[in-house]
């Protein structure tokens, strides 16, 4: 092995290593350090992002638990607006559909609701939103609306909840051999998941 002689030498092959690679090496330092900067600069911004809308949706709970709709509504919509990518936006939609179905405005529920439907990535937040609004449309007399939204199952964890739903439903068509089936699915699928049935699902079962 060939080894230099003098510092000389050694400076004289690190200047010729520089020209024939230094520009590039230079290029590739320089993008790692400004992908690194990015990317740390990116996740602090997202993170406050995160805390905002955590802080401001604590608001709006705390406003709707207090019965200050107006101002719950008014800052629910400014994190829809302001956070549109957190999931905080999805769940003040979820508080505004509650909003608007105490005030009995379902076609504003039903809007709210089918955005989060369309925009959540969270399968458990799509099946809560979806059993909502099958709710609305069975409480707005249409039974058949609700059972087909009810045909897709985001979260199977929600299924005793869903064939509750489905019981109702079919119920309120009249139909109650499929509404008596659906009850029992429901109280079989909460006991096998460890989860003592509800009073009213039982009540419900025994008043069909």
């Amino acid at each position: 092995m060939y080894v230099p002689e003098s510092e000389d030498e050694q400076l004289e092959q690190l200047k010729g290593w520089l020209r024939d690679y230094g520009p590039s090496f230079i290029i590739g330092v320089v993008l790692a350090l400004a992908i690194g900067f990015g990317w740390g600069y990116w996740q602090k911004r997202q993170l406050r992002i995160s805390q905002s809308a955590s802080l401001e949706y604590t608001r709006v709970l705390n406003d709707f638990v207090q019965d200050n709709l107006d101002d719950a509504r008014t800052k629910a919509e400014h994190i829809i607006s302001a956070y549109k990518r957190t999931p905080y936006a999805l769940w003040s939609a979820m508080t505004l559909a509650k909003i608007d179905i105490t005030e009995n405005k379902f076609p504003e529920a039903k809007k709210h609701l089918q955005w989060v439907l369309d925009s959540a990535k969270d399968t458990s937040i799509k099946q809560t939103a979806r059993v909502r609004l099958a709710k609305i449309y069975i409480a707005e007399d249409n039974a058949d609306a609700a059972l087909e939204l009810l045909k897709t199952v985001d979260n199977k964890t929600f299924d005793g909840l869903t064939q509750d739903t489905k019981g109702d439903a079919y119920l309120a068509k009249g139909d109650k051999p499929a509404a008596i089936t659906a009850y029992k699915n429901a109280i079989s699928t909460l006991t096998n998941q460890g989860i003592t049935p509800p009073s009213f699902l039982t009540m419900k079962l025994q008043n069909v």
